[in-house]
């Protein structure tokens, strides 16, 4: 029947359990309308997201749940496709080699590989680095697809390639640019081979002088989906949040996930003032200085590509929407005095606000309420209002298996369906099951520890990186394993890195010492008998069997690591909070990498990114309503509790009511009217009377003993008269005798005690005094002291200005401060680390000294040749005088000071492994030791002379140098 509702109730009505129960019906019945409404009045919306900036639109505010599948990335090329250059010889670390023909010119400059083609070239094809020898080569087997990435830095003009050859009959396939981007190529493998590499290069034609860099350098085996999405939807904005730059093999790790509020403009403390000065006086409200050096204050945005946004603030300056970086994304909008823009991101995924005053006067500028918003209407101001959720999970993905991320009945949930990272160690129960030349075959059940069986999918790696391959057959092929029917895992171990022979097959002690990190170096014929290291080459503490087989080795973790499907998915739950949308326009940004610290603060580490991910939530009008009906119940649940308080406080007031009349009743408790009139503890007339007596003959003692007149003139004369006794008259006067202070004087002016302070001397001095010892006096020739300078304890040298020497006293003369000069001598004071250099004229910094004096000092080194023309260790002392005498020891010969005329930008800001080409040595370069021996170190000893004590720079060209040290006493 029609919900027939009671709308005139009565404050003092008592709510029954009728009125409640025909409450909750119709509260039932209005659901089971809004349940039957047609379907699109309620629409729930599944939408794919990616890693990075997305855009959701609904009409009513929502729940958001996201769900993320894992993945796991592995960078073939491991860490070193990440640029460093330790030993400083111009070629980036690991298995890169240049071409031995010698063409161009290599340096490592903030993580870029840097290749120049130079005049002298002969080749177009001979200026690279390259993977393409043995310690560099990968394997790859038909089917594999594969993804090279690459940021690029060029100048321009310059041909720049990365390439990659798939291994015998695969073919290769390449990128190419003149202009600095990030570049990408893909390309399938058809047959196994094992002899793949990589390779980045400078393409200009021969004569062509130019310059292109290289940086995080990747190389990626992807799926079918990815790889044929390349070039489609994954494009040159945006490969990296598919695929970024990892160092070996990482999965989703750390999701975070970020629902900005309808302002994304944070507080003015987080923007860039360029050193302009600014006053906050609120968090969106702030005074800024603008001047002609300090012009800017800027903020960088994310944004959604090809969306539009509307920027609103009140000001006086002027407002402008620029890409990111400033100087090379382009105006978006000019600068204006409006104070409303709208604009479209394009293909940009960040962009810069700026205020400024442009063509207007230097001053200051008022800046307030700034809100960046979703869409083209102008939105009233609120603050920045974002919500982040940091989920700490790992995701990892297997083949089409993967561990899955959700929220579900109000809670973050993780399925995991991959066991990852299972450390193969000493710790298993190994042994051997066949050999063949070079390599032997290991096994073990495959559930150890309780963990379950292996899948057949897994992924595994080498302790050093290097990929195990996963067989379907049996095989003896180095780094490759397998699972067999009877659920036996098997991996092939190779004797080069176990230090097994053939002729000796391991126990399995001797199989557990090899997965603990120890190479067998010795046999007796039918035993291994010593180990040392796989990591470091170190000698086992304890050199046997029964140690190695349960210790590992110095950092070791284990012989590989392996990832592999679990027997059934596990459910786990994660205590965070969830997200919601609001009504309109949502920005909801998706990372990943990133956990909390010890402090809350949210860090990030390197990590696999997100390639499938969805948002749910719902939109439409039967979500209003069902919105609606629900305030509804809660408005009248809310009365229902208001209701039960005015019962229950009417309640409480017949309690006190009933107490009140109790103790009306209770003659020992209530005082009555005929107990007041004979209350005991009462004032009588008789006693108040007695005490104003009492108190009426106090007053008169008092006044009895007061001062009279004529006494009290007599007292204020004689106070008087002391008064004029103890002052001087005001023109002046003198003292007759001494004075002290609080004390009777000894001396002159005594402070304290009678022989402290002052004590007139003669005519025209005094003394300083203490305990009526003289510590200084004042004369008209100036201030004396006759006593020691004490500084926080601790007695001072006086010090003076003799001419132009500064001279102190030792306690019978004057003497010079600093005094002393350098003596040569055998004492070792300062030493350096090992150097090489490989380039000619490229002059490596290997040492700097700051002598405090002049004289004599006494450098020594051992120096190697790199290169047959010779290698050179040179002294450089940038516009001082250096000069030298013959050898001491070693009986090598010696050029006289002098070398290149070049002039140096030298200084002392520049660190030791710093390679400086020919253009930037110094003019005052002195030549150390020339030395054409390749094969073995040269010693070489000389004294120098320091005429002046200004910085010393060492540098080698062509010359690996050690034991590089200046020796040195200091004589007065």
């Amino acid at each position: 029947m029609p919900y027939s509702g009671k709308t005139n109730w009565k404050y003092d009505e008592i709510v029954r359990e009728t009125d409640l129960n025909r409450i909750e019906q119709g509260l039932v019945d209005a659901h089971q309308v809004i349940d039957s409404l047609p379907s699109f009045n309620e629409v729930a919306i599944t939408s794919p997201i990616m890693n990075g900036v997305n855009v959701i639109t609904t009409d009513m505010a929502s729940p958001l749940a996201i769900e993320v599948k894992g993945n796991i990335l592995t960078n073939i090329l491991k860490d070193y496709g990440t640029i460093k250059d330790n030993n400083g010889d111009g070629i980036a670390d690991g298995p890169w080699r240049t071409s031995p023909v010698g063409d161009g010119k290599f340096t490592v400059q903030n993580g870029y590989q840097k290749i120049e083609s130079v005049t002298t070239d002969t080749k177009i094809n001979e200026r690279y680095i390259a993977t393409n020898h043995s310690a560099g080569h990968f394997s790859v087997k038909a089917g594999e697809k594969f993804v090279m990435i690459a940021d690029v830095e060029t100048d321009g003009v310059s041909n720049a390639r990365i390439s990659c050859t798939l291994g015998t009959g695969n073919g290769s396939f390449d990128a190419i640019t003149t202009t600095s981007r990030t570049i990408f190529g893909k390309g399938a493998v058809s047959s196994d081979a094992s002899n793949a590499y990589v390779a980045a290069a400078n393409r200009n034609g021969v004569g062509v002088v130019g310059w292109v860099a290289f940086k995080d350098i990747s190389l990626y085996k992807v799926s079918d989906e990815i790889y044929n999405a390349i070039g489609v939807t994954i494009n040159e904005s945006n490969i990296r949040q598919y695929l970024p730059q990892l160092d070996g093999t990482k999965c989703i790790e750390g999701v975070s996930i970020t629902k900005r509020g309808k302002n994304l403009l944070p507080p003015f403390s987080k923007w860039d003032t360029k050193g302009a000065p600014i006053t906050i006086k609120s968090s969106y409200d702030a005074s800024v200085i603008l001047s002609s050096d300090k012009r800017v204050l800027s903020l960088v945005v994310a944004v959604m590509k090809n969306t539009t946004y509307t920027l609103s603030a009140k000001h006086n300056a002027m407002i402008a929407v620029y890409g990111t970086p400033v100087l090379s994304g382009g105006a978006i909008v000019h600068y204006t005095k409006a104070q409303t823009v709208t604009f479209n991101s394009g293909n940009r995924e960040s962009v810069t606000i700026l205020f400024s005053p442009d063509s207007m006067p230097d001053g200051t500028y008022e800046i307030a309420d700034t809100i960046l918003s979703l869409g083209s209407s102008v939105e009233p101001f609120e603050p920045q209002n974002d919500d982040t959720v940091v989920l700490p999970t790992t995701l990892a993905k297997l083949g089409n298996v993967t561990d899955r991320l959700y929220w579900r009945d109000g809670a973050w949930k993780v399925q995991k369906s991959i066991k990852r990272d299972f450390v193969l160690d000493g710790s298993l129960n190994w042994s051997q099951s066949g050999q063949a030349s070079g390599v032997k075959r290991l096994v073990v059940p495959t559930t150890p520890k309780g963990s379950p069986s292996l899948g057949s999918i897994l992924v595994s790696t080498r302790y050093d990186g290097k990929e195990i391959l996963h067989q379907t057959t049996a095989a003896f092929l180095p780094d490759t394993n397998q699972i067999t029917a009877d659920g036996v895992y098997h991996i092939v171990i190779p004797n080069n890195l176990s230090g097994w022979v053939d002729t000796i097959d391991p126990t399995a002690a001797e199989a557990k010492a090899c997965m603990n990190g120890w190479m067998a170096t010795a046999n007796n014929g039918s035993a291994y008998t010593s180990w040392v290291s796989i990591l470091d080459g170190s000698v086992a503490p304890t050199n046997t069997v029964a140690w190695v087989s349960v210790n590992k080795a110095k950092g070791w973790k284990g012989w590989a690591e392996v990832s592999y499907v679990l027997a059934a998915p596990v459910e786990e739950q994660i205590s965070v909070g969830g997200l919601a949308l609001h009504s309109g326009v949502n920005q909801i940004e998706v990372d990943t990498g990133y956990y909390r610290n010890a402090a809350g603060q949210m860090e990030r580490t390197a990590s696999a990114n997100i390639t499938h991910a969805t948002a749910s939530y719902v939109i439409g009008i039967s979500g209003v309503l069902s919105d609606t009906v629900q305030n509804v119940a809660d408005n009248m649940a809310q009365d229902a509790r208001q209701d039960d308080w005015l019962l229950l406080n009417e309640a409480k007031t017949a309690d006190v009511r009933h107490d009140l009349d109790l103790h009306t009743t209770d003659s020992d408790l209530h005082v009555t009217a005929v107990k007041q009139a004979v209350w005991d503890a009462k004032e009588t007339p008789a006693g108040a009377q007695a005490k104003a007596d009492g108190a009426l003959a106090a007053a008169k003692t008092h006044a009895d003993t007061k001062e009279t007149p004529t006494g009290a003139q007599t007292k204020a004369n004689q106070a008087e008269q002391r008064a004029k006794d103890a002052s001087l008259p005001r023109g002046g006067g003198r003292l007759s005798g001494p004075l002290g202070i609080g004390t009777d004087p000894a001396i002159t002016l005594a402070i304290g005690d009678g022989d402290t302070g002052f004590n007139w001397a003669r005519d025209g001095e005094f003394n300083v005094m203490a305990n009526n010892v003289k510590v200084g006096h004042v004369n008209a020739q100036g201030i004396h002291i006759d006593r020691d300078i004490v500084l926080r304890g601790t007695t001072q040298a006086a010090v003076r200005l003799n001419g132009q020497t500064l001279e102190y006293w030792n306690g019978s003369e004057w003497k010079s401060v600093g005094g002393g000069v350098y003596v040569a001598s055998h004492t070792v004071r300062h030493t350096f680390p090992e150097w090489t250099s490989t380039q000619e004229y490229q002059y490596m910094l290997v040492g700097k000294f700051v002598p405090v004096t002049t004289g004599e000092i006494v450098i020594r080194a051992e120096v190697q040749a790199t290169y047959s023309y010779g290698g050179r260790l040179y002294v450089d002392q940038s516009s001082i005088s250096l000069d030298y005498n013959t050898p001491s020891a070693g009986g090598m010969s010696h050029t006289n000071n002098g070398g290149s005329t070049h002039h140096a930008a030298i200084d002392w800001r520049i660190p030791l492994g710093t390679v400086m080409g020919y253009p930037r040595v110094s003019y005052r370069m002195g030549e150390i030791i020339n030395t054409n021996n390749t094969t073995g170190y040269v010693w070489v000893e000389k004294v120098y002379h320091i005429l002046n004590p200004t910085p010393i720079y060492f540098f080698i060209e062509r010359a690996r140098i050690r034991n590089l040290t200046i020796s040195y006493d200091t004589a007065y």
